[in-house]
């Protein structure tokens, strides 16, 4: 954390800043509203309307005066002692958030992704179902290369706004084919609508888990390769219900309209040809059934 205003103004601006992001459901924004709480026991201001700004953080205006919260992107033309302090938290791999009152820099803040133990696994059994993986993220470079290393990805690109993200993924499709894209953010919305699949998170915003194919009911990152095997489950059970019930109606229907019968004389008893036919759906819900067991 580092101030740029009078230290009376501390309790004042810093809780108008906790309103702020307590209303984003950002993982950042989280991060903020938890340090100042544990950090000032603070109480968030309550502030009527916050607009959030894709690509670039979020918007308020309070008596007249705007203040916003905003990423890397808008750290341009500082002073060289802000300068220093932006590089010095990009240097460490920090994400850089910048809280403004108009046009003045009021606090900076370097936040590190801590990467919870069960994501390298996570990543693992998905690399090992041969899925190639990468990640996208608004974030500078340093910061998104010590998120993608200590989660065992090699390949990663940062400083991205929601169009480039959208634009790699178009591109990503046209050379590889089908693509999945995990998201929790309103960055993130128009890349989980343009993927072949799009997985959101619970924990994330509305406009990415309307955006997403699928939402998961946790931020769990085990959940994807979770998901992933119910999937290859439930597309095997498909398989098999459709290959049996081909096969025993091939053989079942001609023998119910007597083709038998020219042969031996034999003919299939109405009463038993319907409780075949009831036995074969009752087949079907059965091996279904199983996914319920095997889950």
């Amino acid at each position: 954390e580092k101030n740029y205003f009078e230290e009376g103004d501390r309790l004042h601006l810093l809780s108008i800043l906790n309103g702020m992001e307590s209303q984003s459901h950002h993982p950042m924004a989280d991060a903020i509203t938890n340090y100042l709480n544990d950090k000032y026991s603070l109480m968030p201001f309550f502030i009527s309307q916050v607009e959030t700004v894709s690509g670039v953080g979020l918007k308020a205006k309070i008596d007249n005066e705007e203040y916003s919260v905003t990423g890397l992107s808008e750290l341009i033309n500082l002073d060289d002692d802000k300068t220093q302090a932006v590089k010095q938290l990009q240097k460490e791999g920090r994400s850089v958030v910048a809280f403004w009152k108009g046009k003045e820099l009021l606090a900076l803040f370097g936040l590190h992704d801590n990467i919870k133990p069960e994501t390298k696994g996570a990543v693992e059994i998905l690399k090992r179902k041969g899925l190639h993986l990468e990640v996208l993220s608004g974030d500078h470079q340093a910061a998104v290369a010590a998120v993608a290393h200590d989660s065992g990805i090699e390949d990663f690109k940062g400083g991205l706004l929601p169009e480039d993200k959208l634009r790699y993924l178009k591109d990503v499709q046209q050379k590889y084919g089908p693509t999945a894209f995990v998201g929790d953010g309103i960055n993130d919305a128009p890349a989980l609508a343009q993927a072949d699949l799009g997985i959101a998170m619970s924990t994330g915003t509305d406009v990415a888990i309307e955006s997403a194919d699928v939402t998961l009911m946790s931020g769990d990152i085990t959940k994807i390769s979770e998901f992933f095997r119910l999937s290859e489950q439930i597309s095997s059970t498909m398989k098999q219900n459709l290959f049996w019930a081909f096969i025993y109606n091939v053989i079942a229907i001609p023998v119910a309209a007597g083709i038998l019968y020219p042969v031996n004389g034999f003919l299939l008893n109405p009463m038993v040809a319907g409780g075949a036919m009831a036995f074969s759906s009752f087949s079907v819900v059965l091996n279904s059934l199983r996914l319920k067991v095997r889950k």
